[in-house]
């Protein structure tokens, strides 16, 4: 379950960085929406990932993905 979870985070991650891109400086609200919640699906995910896995492997996939 753990490897299923980081790879959702990892998704949100990319949700995340194409919202950032996406958005200039939140000035678009439907855009800003969708990558605040990509943040914070993200690191909740990472973080539940966190209690099984070292920091080191999971935050190296995390950002491989």
């Amino acid at each position: 379950m753990k490897w299923i979870f980081l790879l959702i985070a990892g998704i949100f991650e990319i949700g995340r960085a194409v919202g950032l891109k996406i958005n200039v400086g939140f000035t678009k609200p439907i855009a800003s929406t969708f990558t605040v919640i990509g943040i914070v699906v993200s690191y909740y995910f990472l973080l539940l990932v966190l209690k099984n896995l070292p920091l080191g492997i999971a935050y190296s996939i995390w950002t491989g993905i």
